[in-house]
């Protein structure tokens, strides 16, 4: 049994994603779980469902404010002082949980921490950085003192990269000595969706922020309901007051208030249950580094528009490829996805049957949890031996 640290956000898709890879590496990891400050509850009670030790350190992302906040960016000298002695902190707290615990290989499952790859170094053991955000494009933060010293630190003796997209490998200009692409783990390979009638209605999953398109995403919704198009939009997700402001103030104007949906987050099962009744999933986020709902809606058999850029273009890519035909609806524009609105509504859910069973097909292979789990246990083996 291999005994590995994982250093986790502590919410979001991530830790969903490393919560099943530790459900499915059972009996031949030993697991130990830290979660930073924004550890949503439940994380913690899937960790405590699944009896998977945990701690709660006091940490957050380990990047710059971006300009948007001229003070903090002007004060950046200032910050990186503090950043570093929070840096220093948080190692000597995982040097002491790795020591307890006779740690192996410290596996941080974020690009945006940096102290336990600072452990590990002191520790003299492996560690693994599953790089999973661009931070830059995505998040729209600055790499913590500077993206060559993050590449630097990559490269490092002692150190093996994950990335989870072919993007997010070239993003970080990673070598095939040390790093490799594993796509995440979604669900299993003979995973079964409900088969319950579609629903007039288009459905968002994810945080209600401006960075994954959202303003785009109502821009065109406004437009098709100008063109005549009747169906509901759904948002599942959170979102800030001042977000939720901006966006009550774009659909009044547009009156388009009693065709808007917004559920809060959910819980896994009622959002598949949602993919599974929806006609699509719409996915306008300019630079998802994966996009593990387009992948879920997939295995949903729920069809999914989605913008022809960054991970989601990937997993389209991946799925013709395999498939010799599209999986998905793409698009480059609020023109082009009204489009597709529109074509969806008139063309019915049984047009497009032929598409979302190819896309099962595709995802059932490639983001099987089986696959993941395979290939990152494989790699645990393959760093404890060098």
């Amino acid at each position: 049994m291999i005994n590995i640290l994982y250093i986790a956000v502590g919410e979001g898709g991530s830790d969903q994603a490393l919560i099943t890879l530790i459900k499915e590496l059972e009996n031949k990891v030993n697991p130990y779980v830290i979660l930073g400050k924004l550890a949503s509850q439940s994380t913690i009670e899937k960790l405590q469902l699944e009896n998977i030790p945990y701690s709660i350190f006091n940490y957050d992302f380990f990047w710059y404010p971006t300009k948007k906040n001229v003070w903090n960016y002007i004060t950046r000298p200032i910050y990186a002082i503090k950043l570093r002695n929070k840096k220093k902190h948080f190692t000597r707290q995982v040097i002491e949980l790795s020591r307890k615990n006779k740690i192996d290989i410290i596996h941080t499952n974020s690009s945006a921490f940096q102290f336990g790859f600072a452990a590990a170094q002191l520790l003299k053991i492996p560690h693994i950085w599953h790089l999973r955000e661009y931070q830059s494009l995505d998040f729209g933060h600055s790499h913590a003192y500077s993206f060559s010293y993050l590449k630097k630190l990559l490269r490092t003796p002692g150190n093996f990269n994950i990335a989870i997209t072919q993007g997010i490998y070239n993003f970080y200009q990673l070598q095939e000595k040390n790093s490799t692409i594993i796509y995440d783990g979604v669900l299993k390979q003979n995973y079964k969706p409900e088969n319950h009638p579609k629903e007039p209605f288009f459905l968002f999953v994810g945080r209600i922020v401006k960075e994954k398109g959202i303003f785009s995403l109502l821009n065109s919704y406004k437009n098709y309901r100008q063109k005549g198009g009747t169906f509901k939009l759904i948002f599942a997700g959170n979102y800030s007051s001042k977000t939720k402001q901006k966006i009550d103030k774009l659909i009044e104007e547009a009156g388009i208030q009693n065709y808007i949906i917004f559920k809060g987050a959910l819980t896994t099962n009622q959002i598949y249950d949602l993919m599974n009744r929806a006609m699509a999933l719409i996915v306008p986020s300019p630079f998802e580094a994966f996009g593990l709902i387009t992948a879920e809606a997939m295995f949903n058999k729920c069809l999914v528009i989605g913008r022809d850029t960054a991970g989601t273009k990937e997993q389209f890519d991946n799925g013709q490829k395999k498939q010799n035909q599209e999986i998905a609806l793409r698009f480059t524009n609020e023109q082009q996805l009204t489009t597709h609105l529109i074509s969806m509504e008139q063309n019915g859910p049984s047009y497009y049957g032929e598409t979302t069973q190819q896309a099962y097909d595709s995802v059932s292979t490639l983001y099987s949890i089986e696959n993941n789990a395979k290939q990152i246990k494989r790699l645990y083996t393959t760093v404890l031996t060098r």
